[in-house]
This record gives C-alpha cells, sequence and structure tokens, in this order.
C-alpha cells in the first residue's frame, strides 16, 4: 500500500509538472521584438472559430476577452472549412526595437487574411493580404502576402482573420525592416527553384516520351504539367502574365487545376501498376472510382461547393494508394524487376500523396519547417518518380533488347537448322547420284560374267569384268570415306593432336592409293636434306587433305595431262603442294570453291559430290595450317603449310 501510495504520488507530481509545461508553453503568448524574424508556430497565438463566417471585429474582441479563444501549440492548421478563423497574440515593442515591421503571411494561395492592430483598446491599423484583395496602402509584396505594419512602443493586441476557400493554414511570420529585402529575395529564389525544377523535370520527361516513345512518360509528363499550371496559379504567376485575368477568375480556375491534376495523377499511378497481377480487377474498379469521385468533385466547384468536397477528396488522395497497396504487395515475389520499380514508385507516390494530404487537412500541423511540406513534397516524389520510371524503362529496355536479341538467334539458328536440312538433302541427292553410276557398273559387269559363264568365255575376259566391279566398289568406298570425313569436319571432332610422322612416306602412300594410270600421271619431287616430322595437323586430317588435293588435280586437268607434288620448306614451314594443268580457276570458282557441293564442273565424266576442298579447307582452319592458291595462265596451284608442333623429347 506505502509503495502503491508513493507511485501515485509520483505520477500526480509528473502530470501537475506536465501540465504546467503545456499550459507555459500555451500562455506565453507575448512576443517581444527584436532584430530578428518572429515565427509566430510556438504557442503565440489563440484562435477561435467563428462557424457563420459573419461575426464584426468588436464581437470577436469581446468574445476574446470573454475566454472564448483557445491556445493552440504551434500555427492555425484546420484544414478544409466553411468557417472563418480569428487568431490572437500580443506584441511587445521596446523602444529601442524597430518602428518598420513586415507581417508575412503563408502558405502561397489564401484568399483574404485580415490584419487588426489594437493598443489600449482602440484599432489603430486594418491590414489585408491573399490572392483575393488588394491592398496597396500597406502592400510590400502583393504576391507574397508580405504587408507593411507599425507597431507602437508597448503592448499591441494583433488579430488575425482568416476565411478562405483553400484550406485554413496560417502561418505568419514578423519581419524587422532592415531583413525585408533578402526575405522578398530568398522567397522568390525558393519559389523559382521549385518552378525550376518542375519544368526541368517537365521537358526532361517529355524528351524521353518522345525518345523512349513510352505511355508511361507521356501520362506523368501530362500529370508534371497540370502540377506546374497549378503551383503557377497558386503562387499568382499567372496574373502576371495575365494582369488583365481577374482575381475570382484565378480562384476558379485554380481550384479546378487542382481537380484535373489528381485527375492526370490517378491516371498516372494506375499506368505505373497496370501490369497483370491477382485481384487485378479489384485495383481497377477502385481507381475508375477515384477518377469518378474527382468528376464529381469537379462538379461540386462549379456549384460553389469546393471547400466541402475537397475535405474528403484529400482522403481518397491519402487513402486510395494505401488500399490499393494491399492488393498489389502480396504479389512482389511473383513481380520481375522492371514491375519491382514500378511498384517502389507507386509506394513513394502513395506515401508523399498521404504525407501532404495530412498536411492540408490540418492533422500535421503548421510551423517554419512544417510549411516546407508540401514543396518538398513535390520536389521529391517528382524527382523519386522521375529516377523510378528511368530504371523501369531501361530494365523493360533491356528486357526488350534481350528478347530481340534472342528472338534473332532462335532465327538464325532455325535459319541454320533448315539450311542444314536442305544440305543435307542435297549431300543425300548428290550421294545417291553417285553411288548410282558404280552400282550400274557392278549390275552391268554381273549380268555380263553370268553370261559370259554360260556362253564359256575365257578368264582373261572375266578379270576385266572382275576389275570394274572392284573399281566401283573402290569408288563407293571412297564416296562413303569422304561422307564420314564431312561429317567429322562440320562437327570440328577430326581426331587427333600433335604427331610425328614422315610427310615423304606419308604422301608415297596417298600416291599409292590411286590407280595405276593416275600414278603414272602423278610427279613427285621432294628435297634430299631432312625434313621436319613433327606437325600441328595429325597424320591422318593430312591423309585427307593430300588425298583430296590430288584427287581434284587429276580430275580437272586433261587425260593423259602431269600432276606435279611437290614437298619443300620455305618461310611457311614445310609446304606440299599439288599443280595441274587444267584450264585453271574462273573467278566463280575461285569465289565459291571452298563451299559445300560446289562443283566446278556440273559433268557426269567429273565424278563427285563437291565436297573434296570444303573438307579441306575445314581442317586446315581446324588445325591452323595455311592453304594458299595460285591461279596459273595454265592450271593452277595449291599449297598447303603445315605449322610444326612442340616436338616431345620423350
Amino acid at each position: 500500500m506505502i509503495l502503491a501510495d508513493v507511485s501515485f504520488k509520483h505520477n500526480c507530481i509528473f502530470l501537475f509538472i506536465f501540465i504546467l509545461f503545456i499550459s507555459a508553453r500555451v500562455t506565453a503568448s507575448e512576443i517581444i521584438l527584436g532584430d530578428d524574424i518572429q515565427t509566430l508556430d510556438q504557442g503565440q497565438l489563440s484562435i477561435f472559430e467563428d462557424t457563420s463566417a459573419s461575426l464584426l471585429f468588436d464581437q470577436v474582441v469581446e468574445l476574446r476577452q470573454q475566454g472564448q479563444f483557445k491556445p493552440i501549440f504551434d500555427s492555425v492548421s484546420e484544414g478544409y472549412s466553411n468557417s472563418a478563423f480569428w487568431g490572437y497574440t500580443q506584441v511587445l515593442r521596446p523602444e529601442q526595437s524597430s518602428t518598420g515591421w513586415g507581417i508575412s503571411i503563408t502558405p502561397s494561395y489564401l484568399d483574404q487574411v485580415d490584419i487588426f492592430i489594437m493598443q489600449d483598446g482602440e484599432l489603430i491599423r486594418h491590414m489585408q493580404a491573399g490572392d483575393q484583395v488588394v491592398d496597396p496602402k500597406y502592400d510590400i509584396h502583393s504576391r507574397l502576402h508580405f504587408v507593411q505594419a507599425l507597431f507602437p512602443v508597448g503592448t499591441s493586441d494583433v488579430y488575425f482573420r482568416l476565411k478562405t476557400t483553400s484550406t485554413s493554414l496560417l502561418l505568419v511570420k514578423l519581419i524587422p525592416e532592415n531583413m525585408f529585402e533578402s526575405y522578398i529575395d530568398i522567397s522568390i529564389v525558393f519559389e523559382g527553384i521549385l518552378i525550376g525544377v518542375l519544368i526541368t523535370i517537365l521537358i526532361i520527361n517529355f524528351i524521353n516520351s518522345l525518345w523512349l516513345r513510352s505511355a508511361l512518360f507521356i501520362y506523368f509528363v501530362l500529370y508534371e504539367f497540370s502540377l506546374l499550371a497549378t503551383v503557377a496559379l497558386s503562387v499568382g504567376l499567372v496574373r502576371r502574365v495575365y494582369p488583365s485575368l481577374e482575381m475570382i477568375h484565378q480562384n476558379e480556375i485554380f481550384k479546378i487545376s487542382l481537380l484535373i491534376s489528381a485527375i492526370f495523377a490517378i491516371l498516372f499511378i494506375y499506368r505505373l501498376i497496370d501490369f497483370s497481377f491477382k485481384r487485378k480487377r479489384i485495383v481497377n474498379f477502385i481507381f475508375v472510382a477515384g477518377i469518378l469521385h474527382v468528376f464529381f468533385g469537379i462538379y461540386m466547384t462549379l456549384t460553389d461547393r469546393f471547400v466541402e468536397v475537397m475535405d474528403y477528396m484529400n482522403w481518397i488522395g491519402a487513402l486510395l494508394p494505401l488500399v490499393v497497396s494491399f492488393f498489389v504487395l502480396p504479389n512482389w515475389k511473383i513481380f520481375d524487376t522492371e514491375k519491382k520499380y514500378r511498384v517502389v514508385g507507386f509506394i513513394v507516390f502513395g506515401f508523399f500523396t498521404f504525407i501532404n494530404s495530412m498536411y492540408v487537412n490540418g492533422f500535421i500541423g503548421i510551423s517554419g519547417l512544417k510549411s516546407y511540406i508540401s514543396p518538398i513534397t513535390i520536389l521529391s516524389f517528382q524527382l523519386i518518380l522521375h529516377f523510378v520510371i528511368m530504371l523501369s524503362i531501361r530494365k523493360s529496355q533491356t528486357a526488350i533488347d534481350e528478347a530481340k536479341q534472342a528472338t534473332q538467334l532462335a532465327r538464325h539458328e532455325a535459319s541454320s537448322e533448315r539450311l542444314r536440312r536442305e544440305q543435307g538433302q542435297t549431300f543425300l541427292a548428290m550421294l545417291s547420284h553417285e553411288i548410282r553410276t558404280p552400282l550400274t557398273v557392278i549390275d552391268s559387269a554381273a549380268q555380263a560374267l553370268i553370261r559370259m559363264q554360260e556362253q564359256g568365255v575365257t578368264e582373261h575376259a572375266k578379270r576385266s569384268r572382275y576389275a570394274r566391279i572392284r573399281g566401283s566398289v573402290k569408288r563407293i568406298h571412297e564416296l562413303l570415306s569422304m561422307s564420314v570425313v564431312k561429317a567429322q569436319a562440320d562437327m570440328e571432332q577430326y581426331p587427333g593432336n600433335h604427331e610425328s610422322y614422315d610427310l615423304i612416306m606419308l604422301t608415297r602412300a596417298v600416291i599409292g592409293e590411286f590407280n595405276k594410270d593416275e600414278q603414272k600421271r602423278i610427279m613427285f619431287s621432294y628435297p634430299e636434306s631432312e625434313m621436319i616430322n613433327h606437325f600441328q595437323l595429325p597424320e591422318k586430317a593430312c591423309y585427307v587433305v593430300m588425298r583430296n588435293l590430288i584427287d581434284n588435280a587429276l580430275k580437272y586437268s586433261p587425260s593423259g595431262s602431269p600432276v606435279e607434288v611437290v614437298v619443300q620448306r620455305d618461310e611457311h614451314g614445310v609446304c606440299w603442294s599439288v599443280k595441274d594443268n587444267g584450264p585453271g580457276l574462273t573467278e566463280h570458282v575461285r569465289k565459291h570453291m571452298f563451299e559445300q557441293f560446289f562443283r566446278a564442273e556440273e559433268r557426269a565424266s567429273v565424278p563427285g559430290l563437291g565436297l573434296g576442298l570444303y573438307v579441306v579447307k575445314q581442317l586446315i582452319e581446324q588445325y591452323d595450317a595455311s592453304l594458299f592458291v595460285d591461279n596459273q595462265e595454265i592450271g593452277a596451284v595449291f599449297t598447303c603449310c603445315l605449322q610444326a608442333g612442340p616436338i616431345d623429347l620423350k
């Protein structure tokens, strides 16, 4: 019980101290003028709400004397209301303080603020500031709501009456005369920075919309343009450009512009998340409802009920992104990077919209620092959204480019596959055609042997038929071998690495594969000195190259003409060349002779599949050898130079 009693006493003491602190802060309403700017946001004001907006100044003074004014902690922050709000404070000017003072009223758009200065119960000055009034007698800068006040020495009672169709926020600053110019300069510079950044972002995004051809950028540009127009109307720049524009008409245009910018804002954030996800239809319905409410707001504005509609329109602006987020965020894991960028942009927009809505509805309050919430909010989400959209578009563009590359690659692969199929079909047709000739020879020779057997023909005649059969079988064997070599060359899987072999002996072995008549035509020469016998081109691959080059030379040279085969050493290494005495190479032949299935002469007397030089080229390139072609007046020379491989000391 004793402990509980002590705890209760401590709590009471703490509560008493807290109340004293609050009371001291609230009742410390008198302002002592010195040499610095005084901002009335620390409890210097007390306010009274005139719900009828019809009370006269004398009536309000009487109500204040009756204690009807309530103290506030910062400054007037009442949101959208049809009421008029009266503020009161006391100002003490010491004798040594400046006589001339300026009273600055913010935020930027207020219809009318009346300022009354009393001393000793008498009204000594009445001033007006706002977008719907002009006070040429006291105006220092009408567009900035800045009027001049001459405070007499001693204590003065100062009353403020705020009646506006915009949000009822009021921040009052008292500026000494020697700071007028700097205060105006700073205000205009800050205003210029805000508008300048908005114009810059607008231009950049407009260029991006043309360059990237992105609908999202177009919606962003439309929203930015409407926002810029609303800001220009709110700070009075439009009347500077069009002086003939009446104040009341500017007020009407400002209200409609504000709601139109809301439509573009909703369209923009809808486009920001306009992709497929679960419950997308519910989100679509929410956005449609939001746009319909704005159109209803325009109707209400045109029927002079702007204040009523804006009170809940700001709630819609604050809650719409929040409600939509409940349906979008559960799908976060299935979104790709570009969609995540867009969702982040949507959340950023929703966050700043919520803060601004709470501010203009009076829930955050207003002070020297809080008065920057609206402009900083506008600048922040504009800049953030610009970069979010840029990242999103670039990611999307990267995905499109990758898709295009993948499509091109797929088309190329499909084209290559189609070409391979066509080449395969051509090869099979040519192989069938080439095999048909030796098969016909075999068949006719076999039939002749049967007849000879029946007729008792001599063994010599039979041997001739046997030789023809063996020659045709050998030709089929060569065709099939060439097919295997082609497949290995196409797959770049011809076996072998650096090998040691005798090039002279290999050449003789290749020449020995031809028939006796062909061997008599081949003139083989080589140096007597010792040759390098270790090469990068494997022996089996070298055999195929030699066999094909000699075979080509024999086929395309006149019957009986010699074919020269020479092995020699020069600056390229060990070179092996074949010279024929044929008609030489035309320009067409030189251009296409290494293509598969190409034949210089489509004649039955020149057999082949058109694969010889193609296989030679594949093997030469695969093993870093060199092939030179010299077209001469009579015939052509094909020279293959072999690179020496590393010597195995084992």
